[in-house]
C-alpha cells in the first residue's frame, strides 16, 4: 500500500513538472517585416544577442530562441535616402496573444532624437546629436524603460512567451528639416521642432506658418500601453 501510495504520489509529480519543463524554452521564434510607403530606411538584419536571424528570400525570417528573445532583439536599419538622419521609429507589433481581450501592444526602437532640428543640429554645438550618414547601419534595440514597461504589461496577460512580430519603419527624421512617415513627406518647424507640415514630393517648398497643420506626436516609443 505504502509503495502504491509512493507511485501514485510520483506520478502526479511529474505531471504537475511536465508542463513547467516544457513551457518557455527554446523554439522557433518568427519575424515578418511589413514595409509601408517605400521608407528612406532599409532593415538589414536581425539579431538576439550575437545570433542571427535566418533571413531566407522573403519578408519573413525566423530564430530558435527562448522566451526572453524580444528583450535581446536587435535589428540592423541602414540609412538608404541618401541624407543625414537624426530620428528613426521602427514599431515592433506583438498580436493578441495570452490573456489580451482586444488589441495587441506596439512599442518601439528608436535611433537619435525625436525633437532635433535642422538649426540646433548645424548651429548648437553644446548638444550632441546622434546622426545617421548615408549608407551607415545603426543597431536598434529596446531601451531600459521600454523592456521594463513591456514585461510588465505583458506579464498582466500571461503573455510573456512570445511567438513573433511584425516590424516595420515608422518615422524618420533628417538634418535639413524634413521627415517622412508612413509614406508622407513633411516638413519641420525649425523654432517648434515637434510641429509639422505635408511637403509635397520633389519641390523645395519650404516651411509656411500659415498652412501649419495642427497634429500630435507622429509616434511614441512607449504606444500601446495604457
Amino acid at each position: 500500500m505504502k509503495v502504491r501510495s509512493i507511485a501514485l504520489l510520483t506520478q502526479m509529480l511529474l505531471l504537475l513538472w511536465w508542463p513547467l519543463s516544457t513551457e518557455g524554452q527554446e523554439k522557433l521564434r518568427m519575424i515578418h517585416e511589413d514595409p509601408v510607403g517605400n521608407p528612406p530606411v532599409e532593415i538589414v538584419g536581425h539579431w538576439v544577442g550575437n545570433k542571427a536571424f535566418d533571413r531566407g528570400t522573403g519578408p519573413r525570417h525566423g530564430i530558435v530562441a527562448g522566451p526572453q528573445w524580444i528583450n535581446d532583439l536587435v535589428v540592423d536599419v541602414k540609412n538608404a535616402s541618401g541624407k543625414d538622419i537624426t530620428y528613426i521609429d521602427l514599431q515592433v507589433e506583438i498580436a493578441k496573444t495570452g490573456d489580451m481581450v482586444t488589441n495587441g501592444l506596439t512599442i518601439s526602437f528608436t535611433f537619435g532624437n525625436k525633437l532635433a532640428s535642422e538649426l540646433a543640429v548645424h548651429n548648437d554645438p553644446k548638444i550632441p546629436f546622434d546622426v545617421l550618414k548615408p549608407n551607415a547601419v545603426a543597431k536598434l534595440r529596446m531601451s531600459d524603460l521600454v523592456r521594463t514597461k513591456t514585461e510588465k504589461y505583458l506579464g498582466g496577460y500571461a503573455a510573456q512567451d512570445i511567438d513573433s512580430l511584425k516590424i516595420g519603419v515608422h518615422e524618420v527624421h533628417f538634418s535639413d528639416g524634413t521627415g517622412w512617415n508612413l509614406g508622407l513627406q513633411l516638413l519641420q518647424d525649425p523654432l517648434a521642432p515637434q510641429k509639422w507640415q505635408p511637403k509635397a514630393p520633389g519641390t523645395d517648398q519650404k516651411f509656411q506658418r500659415s498652412t501649419l497643420v495642427p497634429r500630435g506626436p507622429i509616434s511614441t516609443a512607449l504606444s500601446g500601453f495604457p
